[in-house]
């Protein structure tokens, strides 16, 4: 199979490039056949691969396109593209798969949905029509001079038949508005020149009719439409449909408004399946204030929008919002707004999409069970290909009356599901989002009355990512819901929010054990989301690489997260470029803030003071301009505002005006920012060190003991400083101290994964430490990882105890592998690991759980922990008090996680060998709060044997190389 695609053109350099590369997939050569181009056209064409021709232009379209048929006769297809369109395919199978797949006859023209995009800002779609565009190029020829016709060119009997393409559509971005008026004076000269050689062709009247219109002349619109009604046999439906279209337009634009209703029943009496006529309507009546009428042709236009009607143009399609709107509009004024007891009785459907892509089921199942129960639903998931449902997971959605759908799309197995189970309203929810927002029958209430279908999605980590508004919920009764086949993302800011809107939240880093699964689905995604996706899967070069133009809405957006992506891959001139373009751009003040932020961050790792003046007046103008400072990619506050001008004028050497600005952070946060806290007391011991202790101290007392909030942290300051008496004279009660140890430990099995490879001298007094535990409800889960000495023997030393779980893997495969294999074995609900050199406090388990369990919004719990030589002797404390998310920092060994974090976290890195954990502490921080609990209770032992021995003397690349990996993945993390 042979398949051509044909390009006519003349001067259109802007978008002739556009055109060709979204053809270059799908057919085996581009021909272009330029008119009398005086500009770049022919080169750009030629330099991306097309097949160049030349026509003399004659005033006559179908000679040119008849020319450029003699060129492909030969070929098997011919698709023809305009100059200023672009070739759309959706489907997974290729576009050449499906038409062999599709045996078509040569008989047959397949007609394709046109796309008209409103050039400018915002980009829209403005209206659907249909052209034939792809066809066996032997048997058809083209008439008439202008808007020409594709007929049959043999002298048999046959006719065309049309057909249809699903997967297939064109985009015409339009042209300029100058070009604009060039075309329409050149159409209407020849659509002139063609009344007088064809005078009996009815559709030269539509052609004008429509030309007429576009440029105002309503007069001259109105009647050649009516003179193509009067023509146009009954079988021309589609012509006929544009011709009521432009005739009733132009008489609503006349206010002949009674005409117009007129030929609105002839056009419904006529072509029931044609919407545009409804629609007008509806809009006619609800100009009137005519609730009733309005809201029964309101009805009728979704109806027919939702059913199968063939070939039919849309004028509206762009605004559909605002036509559900008034349609909504229409029903309060005429009964009221919805109450809350129709509410509770109503049918809504939750439709899952990307079931692979969810994380937790069962977590998803019960979010979905608290949050909805005092309304009627059914969930349903639309099940693809490509998703295989594992027998668990069968049990756990017929479990819970949870209806899989098998379809090819997601708007077809809502359709199918809607329809199954009479539903009132359809909510679209995608794997891994969670309800934010207070949800119950009076927020639902107000979302259907206020809100109509539009919902805030964030997708967020810790501290950076984005918000947009999403189309998710649907009336269905009174809604379409497959736009144009388009999956509806109305792309917003996230500016604006209004209260009580339904928040949905999904995270933005990708576990590593899930990232393949993204990865596969990643090309059904908008294009922003693509990119966030891209970054949360830490495929930084992807983010880069990806195509963004300063007239999408998502340019923004996609610079900020480029730079981040450029700083990841320590290329910070790159990152530095952005900042400064952005900041330098017609940009909104508040759309900058983020790159100010970020630009602060630079300057902090540069050692140009030039750079750090010119952060801290950007920062200082923001703050005095800005009452209430609102960032859209990164969550900051006043706080950290005030936090970077400090550290700004620290590295400037200024440190009464450094501790002024780290002070007035502080008092901004109510003494909550503890980050900055850490930081202010260290630099007090830095500048006033010299002068002594006693110095210090009263420095610090004077900062924080005035408020409440800051004197109930002066005991973690002093602690943080080592000034240990002072520790301990403000230290806080220990919350722990109410909790009830039997309670929580009946509460907690407590999962200690012990991975071990050959190392047998310390290993027992390892597993003695763990079985001495003061915590007794806990599992020892021991990997031999491929030992070749015999470890099992050291094991049953203990099988006395029934608390230990041992298991050995065929081959050496490294400790983070080691501990991914234990993590699958263990059943507890808070896991911790351990190594075969170290052992711990007899209280470690006790303690730590304890602190975990003292708050139940922490994620995760650390402590100090103590060095020890080869005997066991300590040698010196480690205190990491100020777990930093900043993507080297490292949590130590004496650490703590729920086990159902893992679900979003992921296990660990196992390409991370060496530094394993602290990847895998980042991605827990991710997710949650870490707690600190001051108590050294772990010995870490330091020996030549030991792996931190052997990285320090250059295995596994030694430190730097380690950290680089780090900083590959998270370095962002320190510049947001």
């Amino acid at each position: 199979m042979f398949i051509s695609a044909c390009i006519l053109t003349k001067n259109n350099e802007d978008t002739i490039g556009l055109a060709i590369s979204s053809l270059k997939n799908h057919v085996d050569r581009v021909i272009v056949v330029d008119t009398g181009s005086d500009d770049s056209t022919v080169l750009i064409a030629s330099e991306l691969g097309a097949e160049i021709h030349s026509f003399s232009w004659c005033d006559d379209f179908s000679k040119a396109r008849n020319f450029c048929l003699e060129i492909v006769q030969n070929d098997n297809w011919v698709l023809w593209l305009d100059s200023d369109e672009a070739f759309v395919w959706s489907n997974e199978v290729s576009f050449r798969d499906w038409l062999q797949k599709k045996n078509f006859n040569h008989t047959d023209v397949l007609m394709l949905e046109v796309r008209h995009i409103r050039t400018g800002e915002p980009k829209e779609l403005i209206a659907l029509t249909h052209a034939e565009r792809l066809f066996t190029p032997k048997f058809f020829r083209y008439t008439g001079i202008v808007h020409e016709t594709l007929s049959d060119s043999s002298t048999s009997d046959f006719q065309k038949t049309i057909q249809s393409c699903p997967f297939a559509w064109i985009i015409h971005s339009g042209y300029s508005p100058e070009f604009q008026e060039h075309k329409h004076r050149r159409n209407m000269e020849l659509l002139t020149k063609e009344l007088t050689v064809t005078p009996s062709n009815p559709l030269t009247f539509r052609y004008i009719a429509n030309e007429a219109y576009n440029c105002g002349d309503y007069n001259e619109s109105l009647l050649n439409a009516v003179k193509a009604l009067e023509n146009i046999p009954l079988t021309g439906r589609y012509s006929r449909a544009q011709s009521y279209y432009y005739s009733i337009m132009s008489n609503v634009q006349l206010e002949k408004i009674d005409a117009a209703q007129s030929l609105i029943q002839r056009s419904v009496a006529e072509l029931p399946y044609y919407s545009d006529p409804y629609c007008i309507a509806g809009e006619l009546c609800f100009s009137q204030s005519l609730w009733e009428e309005s809201l029964r042709w309101f009805d009728a236009w979704f109806d027919s929008l939702r059913k199968e009607n063939g070939f039919f143009p849309d004028y509206f399609i762009s605004s559909r919002k605002q036509i559900y709107n008034r349609r909504q509009e229409s029903y309060k004024n005429l009964h009221g707004n919805i109450s809350m007891k129709e509410v509770k009785e109503m049918n809504l459907a939750i439709l899952v999409t990307y079931p692979d892509l969810e994380s937790d089921w069962e977590e998803l199942v019960l979010h979905i069970k608290e949050n909805l129960k005092d309304i009627n639903y059914n969930i349903g998931v639309w099940c693809d290909k490509n998703f295989p449902v594992e027998q668990q997971l069968k049990i756990l959605w017929k479990k819970n009356k949870i209806q899989p759908i098998y379809e090819a799309d997601w708007q077809k197995a809502a359709l199918s599901f809607t329809k199954q189970n009479k539903t009132d309203y359809l909510w679209k929810w995608e794997a891994n989002e969670r309800l934010t927002s207070e949800f119950g029958v009076d927020t639902f209430t107000n979302f259907i009355n206020h809100f109509q279908n539009e919902i805030v999605i964030n997708r967020f980590s810790e501290r950076v990512g984005y918000s947009w508004h999403e189309t998710r919920i649907w009336d269905v009764r009174h809604a379409a819901y497959n736009d144009s086949k388009m999956e509806i993302n109305y792309l917003n800011s996230g500016d604006n929010y209004q209260e009580n809107m339904i928040t949905l939240e999904k995270p933005l880093m990708v576990p590593n054990e899930r990232q393949k699964d993204h990865m596969k689905r990643i090309s059904f995604f908008p294009e922003f989301n693509k990119m966030l996706t891209n970054f949360g899967c830490q495929r930084y070069e992807e983010v880069i690489k990806q195509s963004t133009s300063i007239e999408d809405t998502f340019w923004q957006t996609s610079q900020f997260f480029k730079a981040l992506a450029y700083i990841c891959l320590e290329k910070i001139d790159e990152a530095a470029n952005i900042v400064y373009d952005m900041i330098d751009s017609d940009l909104t003040d508040k759309d900058i803030f983020d790159f100010i932020y970020v630009h602060s961050k630079l300057a902090q790792n540069v050692t140009v003071d030039e750079m750090k003046n010119e952060s801290i007046q950007l920062l200082n103008e923001v703050l005095e301009a800005n009452p209430i400072i609102e960032t859209k990619h990164l969550k900051i506050l006043e706080t950290h505002w005030w936090a970077q001008i400090g550290e700004l004028q620290w590295q400037l050497g200024d440190a009464d005006q450094a501790i002024r600005s780290m002070r007035q952070s502080l008092e901004v946060s109510s003494y909550k920012n503890l980050e900055c806290a850490f930081r202010l007391v260290e630099i007090i011991q830095a500048q006033y060190k010299d002068e002594g202790v006693d110095k210090v101290i009263r420095t610090i007392l004077s900062i924080f003991q005035d408020s409440p909030n800051g004197k109930s942290i002066l005991g973690l300051m002093f602690e943080h400083l080592n000034l240990q008496d002072w520790a301990l004279l403000f230290k806080r009660e220990d919350i722990t101290a109410d909790l009830e140890i039997s309670a929580v430990e009946k509460d907690n099995l407590v999962s200690i994964i012990l991975p071990v490879y050959n190392d047998t001298q310390y290993l027992s007094e390892s597993i003695r430490s763990i079985l001495a535990q003061s915590y007794v409800n806990l599992e020892l889960i021991i990997i031999d990882d491929g030992s070749t000495v015999d470890i099992k023997q050291y094991v049953d030393r203990y099988k006395f105890d029934s608390r230990i779980k041992y298991f050995r893997t065929k081959e050496n495969s490294g400790i983070p592998s080691a501990l991914n294999f234990g993590i699958t074995k263990a059943t507890g609900s808070i896991m911790a690991w351990t190594s075969a050199d170290n052992f711990t406090h007899s209280k470690w388990i006790e303690k730590m759980v304890l602190k975990l369990e003292s708050d139940p919004t922490a994620v995760a719990a650390y402590s100090s922990y103590y060095h020890v030589d080869e005997d066991g002797i300590i040698i010196g404390t480690k205190k990491e008090l100020n777990y930093k998310l900043n993507g080297l920092q490292n949590s130590g060994p004496s650490f703590f996680w729920r086990t159902n974090i893992l679900r979003k976290s992921g296990a660990f890195d196992e390409s991370l060998f060496g530094i394993e954990d602290r990847d895998f502490a980042i991605r827990i921080a991710l997710q949650g709060k870490i707690v600190y609990h001051s108590e050294p209770l772990y010995y870490y032992r330091i020996h030549e044997k030991s792996l931190s021995s052997k990285i320090e003397l250059g295995s596994h690349g030694g430190w730097n190389e380690l950290h680089g990996k780090l900083k590959k993945k998270w370095m962002y993390l320190s510049f947001v």
